[in-house]
């Protein structure tokens, strides 16, 4: 789910997005090596994608209160939820073993929630309507993925537009969490062996900024027992951290600092 929330107070910025990526033991060379993937040529799978995305507004309103006038909080959200099917197809793999990867969209789906009826939230649903609008139409991406995971050549609009200013934190996050894969670390496999790196992370618009990275391989809890093929997970954590010092985002309060923070 996307939460944007448009406050008084711009102190700091928190967007958090989680998902669970789970491994076959097939895909991993073994738990004292690296891990990686390995693809099948001509390899097809569909799955649904839906994705949600929540507009929040914040503030005060004009109450009287008999020859008084006090400000009164209110809150308002829209979200609407995005559904469509993704055929993906291996079309080649290189001689590093990386995939060339073909990905059709179709069957577009939505539907639309809100906290109340009033005039301004129907302006504030428009509005969302209006902007995710425009991906609701078939396409067809091509892109190239390593065996690692890293995925290059996938521009902005491989993923919904959601009205970012740079830089497009979030738009590169979805661009990742729309497809079926995780970037795997550059670590030995070890069961339940915790580990945190920095991360070098660099914006026009930020300065002070500093990155972090830290996972952990999950395998099943005691006493679970395993059906079928042993699978085991991949939990991480990204943070980046600044302060907002240019671009349209920029608040008029003191210390704009800003985090992102995204859980897999």
């Amino acid at each position: 789910m996307i939460s944007r929330n448009y406050r008084g107070n711009w102190t700091a910025l928190l967007i958090t997005a989680c998902c669970l990526i789970v491994f076959s033991a097939a895909l991993v060379r073994g738990q004292a090596g690296l891990a990686f993937r390995t693809f099948q040529p001509k390899n097809i799978t569909s799955f649904r994608v839906e994705l949600r995305v929540r507009t929040e507004v914040e503030g005060q309103k004009p109450a009287p209160i008999g020859a008084k006038i006090y400000l009164q909080p209110v809150s308002t959200w829209v979200e609407q939820k995005l559904s469509w099917q993704t055929t993906r197809r291996i079309v080649s793999i290189d001689a590093g073993g990386g995939a060339e990867v073909e990905e059709k969209l179709s069957n577009f789906s939505a539907s639309a929630t809100t906290s109340d009826e009033n005039a301004d939230t129907k302006i504030l649903l428009a509005d969302l309507e209006s902007a995710l609008n425009p991906w609701k139409s078939p396409r067809t991406l091509q892109y190239r993925e390593t065996r690692v995971g890293q995925i290059s050549r996938l521009t902005a609009d491989a993923a919904p537009p959601v009205d970012e200013s740079a830089p497009r934190v979030l738009t590169a996050w979805l661009l990742r969490a729309l497809r079926p894969t995780a970037a795997l670390p550059g670590r030995p496999l070890a069961l339940d062996e915790h580990w945190q790196e920095p991360r070098v992370v660099q914006f026009a618009e930020w300065t002070e900024t500093t990155g972090s990275e830290a996972g952990e391989w999950l395998g099943n809890p005691p006493g679970i027992r395993q059906r079928g093929e042993p699978t085991i997970k991949l939990q991480t954590t990204q943070e980046i951290s600044g302060v907002v010092t240019g671009g349209a985002e920029k608040p008029a309060e003191a210390q704009p600092r800003r985090i992102f923070t995204r859980n897999h």
